[in-house]
């Protein structure tokens, strides 16, 4: 387990333009609305990254481990231990207007969400069991499957 990166590439000629590291193993992701922001969920780290899409570096980081979440600047340092994850978050999904991420919690069964502007822990809600993929209807309503518990939930 060692921290991994993600492929920035051109989409009009496929071809990497940079890599970014961000964590040990970087999971689902997706862009916030405005294309200004890359969210991506950090599995071995219980850790939420931020990249800067103008600069190509992670810009903010947010530790999702229960009892100590808490949002920091610049790229992650070190690596949490195995025994210590409690959230194992496997997917990231910014809300439609982009001033939340919600973060699949696999371990806990539970979505935390993140305040974009504040960089703080508004909330964890339920989900199913071994919840995983996230994504946001046109509407506004979460989508969620649980891999453990094969379905999917909406919030």
């Amino acid at each position: 387990m060692v921290p991994s990166s993600i492929s920035i590439v051109a989409t009009d000629g496929m071809a990497e333009v940079a890599r970014v590291t961000t964590c040990t193993m970087p999971h689902g992701s997706r862009l916030n609305p405005q294309g200004t922001k890359h969210y991506s969920a950090c599995m071995m780290d219980d850790m939420l990254a931020e990249i800067d899409t103008t600069k190509f570096d992670v810009s903010r980081h947010f530790m999702l481990t229960a009892g100590k979440e808490t949002g920091m600047d610049g790229a992650p340092h070190g690596q949490m231990k195995m025994s210590e994850l409690t959230c194992v978050p496997t997917w990231a999904q910014p809300s439609n207007d982009g001033s939340e991420v919600y973060v699949a919690c696999n371990k806990s069964n539970d979505i935390a969400v993140i305040d974009v502007a504040s960089w703080k822990l508004l909330r964890r809600f339920p989900a199913g069991n071994g919840v995983y993929n996230l994504a946001m209807t046109k509407d506004g309503r979460l989508i969620a499957t649980n891999k453990r518990g094969q379905s999917v939930s909406i919030f």
